[in-house]
């Protein structure tokens, strides 16, 4: 996953562009389990100083296993009955916040810090 973020900052508010670049995502309904990817792009206005949920999204991931008793699901004859597949699943949530601060407010609250602890930046 690839994410790239390009701010302009305005007076009242910062214009983000926003590209998303997902590789490796099988595609399930494919036997030779070739990887798929995609690009998610977009442009988006937000104010300064509140938090935003730019996007997000899920995926699924289901794997199938061997279990069992360890030595007797390995003898030749008798062992697939002491033999047991299971399937693990797992399932993902990725959400991408934004909070935007005007880096002139940035500035003016650091030289309230210098100032106020006594350093003289030298």
């Amino acid at each position: 996953m690839e994410m790239t973020i390009t701010p302009r900052f305005l007076y009242n508010s910062c214009v983000m562009e926003i590209s998303l670049k997902l590789d490796g995502i099988p595609d399930a309904n494919e036997l030779n389990f070739e990887t798929r990817g995609a690009i998610l792009q977009s442009t988006v206005n937000l104010e300064y100083g509140k938090v935003y949920l730019v996007g997000s999204f899920s995926y699924d991931k289901s794997v199938q296993k061997e279990g069992g008793i360890a030595f007797l699901k390995d003898l030749p004859i008798i062992g697939s009955l002491f033999k047991s597949y299971y399937i693990e699943s797992e399932k993902r949530y990725v959400m991408f916040l934004v909070i935007v601060a005007r880096s002139i407010d940035l500035l003016s609250n650091m030289n309230e810090y210098v100032q106020e602890s006594g350093v003289d930046g030298k």
